[in-house]
């Protein structure tokens, strides 16, 4: 059961700057959304929210980032098999950051989508730390400023707006799993060839 976005706006107004960053670390864009709110309202400092919402998002992410690079490979190839991951599919996947990084984090910070895999198999594939947490932060200056500018022109309805950003998501995602499997499926049909 999740609690309701008048919770947090409650925290938010009470504790601040105080428990806006360990939010934001663990929900992004909604609690950006209410920073934004917040601060049409005066109760926050905007440039202050949008430093913190920043680094939530970063500390996050790099948290995932860690979660793979210092564990992960091992979990997902004793038990990847289970949802068809094999050593094969490891190694696609650093081809694939290794030449296409950028892209493949842009794309899943923007539609949300598959961006908890994304961030865990960076980490799996040791992808260079520092290139990656550069893309991250250059990636969060945009949304969380366009998050923040969502919240405090609209902010009122949050819960409307958590309700399509949720609705994105699984279109998101739905158009990103399309997307794949047209890749593979063209790769496979390009090697019959």
């Amino acid at each position: 059961m999740s609690l309701p976005l008048s919770y947090f706006v409650t925290l938010l107004e009470h504790y601040k700057y105080l428990i806006l960053l360990p939010i934001a670390i663990i929900e992004g864009p909604i609690i950006t959304i209410i920073a934004g709110f917040l601060v049409s309202l005066g109760i926050l400092n905007f440039y202050a929210s949008y430093a913190i919402v920043i680094a939530g998002d970063v500390i996050g992410d790099a948290i995932y980032y860690a979660i793979g690079r210092f564990g992960g490979r091992r979990f997902i190839l004793k038990y990847g098999r289970f949802i068809g991951v094999t050593e094969e599919s490891v190694q696609k996947a650093e081809a694939v950051y290794k030449d296409h990084l950028g892209k493949t984090i842009v794309i899943s910070k923007i539609t949300q989508a598959p961006i908890l895999a994304v961030l865990v198999m960076a980490g799996v594939t040791k992808t260079d730390f520092k290139k990656f947490i550069w893309i991250i932060f250059l990636v969060t200056l945009v949304k969380a400023l366009a998050f923040l500018l969502i919240g405090y022109y609209f902010g009122r309805s949050y819960q409307l707006i958590d309700g399509y950003i949720n609705n994105s998501l699984i279109v998101g995602g739905i158009i990103t799993a399309a997307a794949v499997l047209a890749y593979i499926v063209w790769i496979k049909l390009a090697k019959k060839k």
